[in-house]
């Protein structure tokens, strides 16, 4: 069974989402982002919208920016937190590839 594993932040139709499909989210557990402290949850958005790698297309968009978009897809049900308790470690996915 594969790792979790996270997309990336792309643009969309003019918005930031987060994006990519997990390769076996079997093996996480979903984690109500309304339970984590905001520390908590403040630090789980800003450690994704700061990976390497992450797509924002040609836009320059400033760093609180990209969180406020995260917090909203997570308010909206698009986007779910999941925990990993092998790595202990929690990841966002768009809650459409967490089946």
């Amino acid at each position: 069974m594969g790792s979790p594993s996270i997309g990336r932040l792309g643009a969309g139709k003019g918005a930031w989402h987060v994006q990519g499909v997990h390769d076996d989210a079997s093996d996480g557990l979903l984690i109500p982002w309304e339970q984590l402290s905001a520390d908590a949850l403040r630090g789980v958005m800003e450690e994704y919208v700061s990976r390497e790698g992450t797509d924002y297309g040609h836009a320059e968009v400033s760093f609180d920016a990209k969180v406020a978009a995260v917090r909203r897809q997570l308010e909206r049900g698009e986007v779910v937190v999941l925990f990993d308790p092998r790595a202990g470690t929690c990841n966002l996915m768009p809650a459409r590839d967490v089946g």
